[in-house]
């Protein structure tokens, strides 16, 4: 399960960033992935957090069997039939991994959708309002004036300790 968590926090850190060109793709990523209730949205949230450099390992490692490869079929003799078809199992394994971890990212994405309208703040409806937008579409679908964002607002406004952590942990 340990892994699991990790792998979607892995996979929905990259889509989201590598969506963020095209708006109707990071739309539908966005709408796509899942989570749980309150406490396990706030453990997915920090845990992709703490992974979003990790993103960066499987990417290079990624590209890096894929050059292995290329090199490899282009050299031919000096690394053997052997090195080849190691590598591109290895690559096969990794594009498993990475095609596992995009769905078990959309279930996320799915229920941290459907969690947020269960999300109550009190103290302060426009936080509220703003984090279903967040939770949908990504920390930069909210456009603020002058470089002014939710994360300023809450740190200037708002006293509880725990929005101002959740806003936190949604910022990009």
């Amino acid at each position: 399960d340990e892994f699991q968590a990790r792998a979607a926090c892995l996979v929905l850190v990259t889509l989201i960033t590598a969506s963020r060109d095209d708006p109707a793709l990071h739309r539908q990523v966005m709408e796509a992935a899942s989570g749980g209730g309150r406490e396990e949205e706030a453990r997915f949230l920090d845990q992709c957090e703490k992974l979003n450099k990790s993103s960066e390992n499987l990417l290079a490692a990624y590209m890096s069997a894929c050059t292995e490869v290329a090199v490899a079929s282009l050299t031919g003799a000096g690394r053997g039939p052997e090195k080849l078809v190691q590598l591109e199992r290895r690559m096969q394994h990794l594009q498993e991994m990475n095609a596992k971890m995009k769905a078990q990212l959309r279930v996320q994405h799915t229920a941290m959708c459907r969690m947020v309208s269960f999300v109550k703040i009190e103290s302060d409806p426009v936080v509220e309002q703003a984090l279903d937008g967040i939770v949908r579409f990504g920390w930069d679908s909210l456009h603020w004036k002058r470089g002014y964002n939710m994360l300023h607002y809450v740190a200037e406004c708002v006293e509880d300790p725990a929005v101002v952590e959740l806003v936190g942990l949604l910022a990009t």
